[in-house]
């Protein structure tokens, strides 16, 4: 049946949107569809235009090839707790003693000392709080401090806290915890150490903790600084039951014997440490991005983006959305289609995929609930 301009729409939403139609097909079997029954000098492209602008698909099906874009690396800082990251671990069993549910982490970029700070409960004051007490208080103001976008991080209170304290803070982009790796691994760390541990006794596995920080600042880290980042902090190595056994640990004879032996210490090992890390960072970007796939995104294109699916029914792909403007080669700033509202916060885009509209395709009155609450949910890591 040769069909004319007029019918065309209706044509393609009968074979491809209908309700017989429910598995809404492919561009192959759309066209064979079509092909069966009707003719028109366009159909062809007019059926893959209208299997690639539908909503539905586009929200559901996972396309042939995912962007990876390339890895960029951080600056590495030049003193100790300069740059600090932090995140959260748990909630996990409240302990019996003490009714702690959670390890607040603290990690320097440059030395990869950390710290560990028990807590009951992740309030932006408790944040706050373990912040001032356990990074400025002990080692000074730092000048960044990078997190994941949970609320907390991102309360007033803590930036307020950085506002007044001078110190630069910075977040991850949504459902993009890469940003933060070091922090991830620190997390798979404390978990693995807790489990060798803690035997049947899991109503305290708080006690385990300072432990487990002595530990990892003592031991060195040779995928990085090739030291340990208590001697890169302190410039000297804490006195051990080997040192008491064997009576082999050095006392300096006077305090500028010590003052001398410590800078000397200290310039040398955070110099070759910076230049190790540098070079580290590098094989990483370099290894890293030898398995890129970039897809080249521009200010109005179409775009879907990912989100993790809780449910089976739930759409892994929301929009469609429109890039307003690049804020990098990696992050760009979008806003919905349907609506023109602006989603406030950056996206990654690996968590993005190109979309095409038909020019008169209704679109969805009801987009999907909560498109800009993007910061993923959490419980225990």
């Amino acid at each position: 049946m040769c069909i004319p301009k007029r019918l065309v729409k209706l044509v393609l939403e009968e074979t491809h949107d209908s309700l017989l139609n429910v598995n809404h097909s492919g561009i192959n079997r759309s066209l064979f569809k079509t092909r069966l029954r009707y003719y028109w000098s366009s159909l062809n492209s007019d059926v893959i235009d209208w299997v690639k602008s539908c909503v539905m698909c586009s929200q559901r099906k996972r396309p042939q090839t995912l962007t990876k874009s390339k890895l960029l690396s951080m600056p590495v800082p030049s003193q100790p707790f300069e740059d600090v990251s932090t995140e959260i671990l748990g909630q996990m069993r409240k302990t019996v003693t003490n009714g702690n549910k959670y390890v607040l982490v603290f990690i320097c970029y440059l030395t990869k000392y950390v710290e560990l700070i028990l807590v009951k409960d992740m309030t932006a004051v408790t944040v706050a709080d373990a912040f001032i007490k356990n990074v400025i208080c002990r080692h000074g103001i730092c000048k960044t401090l990078h997190s994941d976008r949970r609320t907390n991080y991102l309360s007033n209170i803590v930036r307020e806290t950085c506002r007044l304290l001078d110190v630069k803070k910075t977040q991850t982009t949504s459902f993009h915890p890469q940003c933060n790796g070091q922090n991830e691994r620190m997390m798979s760390t404390i978990v693995n150490s807790i489990s060798k541990r803690i035997g049947d006794d899991e109503d305290n596995w708080d006690r385990f903790i300072p432990f487990i920080q002595y530990s990892y600042n003592n031991t060195p880290c040779l995928d990085s600084t090739e030291n340990t980042p208590f001697f890169l902090t302190h410039g000297r190595y804490p006195r051990s039951l080997l040192d008491i056994s064997f009576d082999n640990f050095y006392l300096p004879v006077t305090c500028r014997d010590h003052i001398i032996r410590l800078l000397e210490n200290l310039d040398k090992s955070r110099e070759v440490a910076v230049e190790i890390l540098k070079e580290r960072k590098q094989q990483l970007v370099t290894k890293a991005n030898r398995k890129t796939h970039e897809l080249q995104f521009a200010v109005g294109d179409i775009v879907y983006i990912y989100r993790p699916v809780v449910t089976p029914f739930m759409q892994p792909w929301i929009g469609p959305y429109y890039i307003t403007q690049k804020l990098s080669d990696i992050h760009v700033k979008i806003r919905r289609k349907s609506d023109g509202k602006l989603v406030k916060n950056r996206v990654h885009v690996n968590r993005l995929k190109h979309g095409f509209l038909w020019h008169d395709r209704p679109q969805d009155p009801e987009p999907p609930p909560n498109v800009d609450a993007t910061e993923p949910a959490y419980s225990s890591r």
